[in-house]
C-alpha cells in the first residue's frame, strides 16, 4: 500500500495514522489486564550484546549458561585474518564489517587469552553448512548474541497483539462499491462404481 501526502510535509513533522477504535480499545483492556512474563530468564540479544564485554568458553557456559532464549553467533568476515586484523589496526573494524555483510554462524568458543598488550582474543569452531571451520585468535567483535526464533518478547503469551485497521475514507470509493455476487453451489453427479457394468449389461440385451 503507497500513501500519498494531499498536502507539503514539513521537515520533522510526525505523520500519524489512526488505527481505528476497534485498536484503542484492545489496547485499553491489554493496559488493564496485563501481567510480567513468568520467564525471568528473558533477556533480549540487542540488551545482552551491550552488557557482555567477555565471551564465555564452553567450560564456563556448564556452569553459567547463557539465557536459554539467545544464541552465539560468530561473524564470517573475521575468516579472513589478514583483512580485519589490518582494519583493527587502522580503527576501521567497523566499517569493514558492515561492508563485508557476511552470515552470522552458530559458534562454540573453547578458548579465551590475553596477549601481552592485553588485548583478549577467542578461538573455537563455526559450523558452516556441513563443514566445520577453525577460528584461532579474534576480538570481541566477531561475535554477537541473536535471539532464537519465536523467543523475542513480541512472542511472549502476555503480548499485545491487535490487527491494525485502515480508515474507511482512506480508500477509494471505487474499492467499497463492491457488488455481492451470489454463486450457487454446483451439484456434483456422484457416479458409482457399478454405473460401467450397468451399461455393459444393456448393451449386451440389445444384440
Amino acid at each position: 500500500m503507497e500513501l500519498i501526502a494531499l498536502r507539503d510535509i514539513e521537515p520533522g513533522e510526525e505523520v500519524l495514522l489512526d488505527y481505528g477504535d476497534d485498536w484503542e480499545q484492545a489496547w485499553q483492556r491489554h493496559l488493564q489486564t496485563w501481567k510480567p512474563s513468568n520467564n525471568t530468564s528473558y533477556v533480549a540479544a540487542y540488551d545482552f550484546n551491550q552488557t557482555q564485554d567477555k565471551i564465555r568458553t564452553i567450560r564456563e557456559l556448564k556452569t553459567n549458561p547463557y539465557p536459554s532464549n539467545l544464541d552465539l553467533r560468530f561473524d564470517k568476515a573475521f575468516l579472513n585474518s589478514k583483512k580485519w586484523m589490518r582494519h583493527w589496526e587502522l580503527g576501521t573494524l567497523a566499517k569493514y564489517i558492515q561492508r563485508q555483510d557476511e552470515y552470522r554462524r552458530l559458534c562454540t568458543v573453547t578458548k579465551r587469552f590475553t596477549d601481552s598488550d592485553g588485548h583478549i582474543w577467542y578461538a573455537g569452531t563455526i559450523r558452516d553448512g556441513k563443514k566445520k571451520k577453525h577460528f584461532n585468535k579474534v576480538p570481541r567483535e566477531a561475535f554477537s548474541f541473536t535471539d532464537r526464533r519465536y523467543s523475542t518478547d513480541m512472542h511472549l503469551p502476555n503480548a499485545f497483539r491487535q490487527p491494525i485497521g485502515i480508515p474507511d475514507e482512506l480508500l477509494p470509493d471505487a474499492w467499497k462499491n463492491v457488488a455481492e455476487v451470489s454463486i450457487k453451489p454446483q451439484r456434483k453427479r456422484v457416479v458409482k462404481e457399478d454405473d460401467d457394468d450397468d451399461d455393459d449389461d444393456d448393451d449386451d440385451d440389445e444384440d
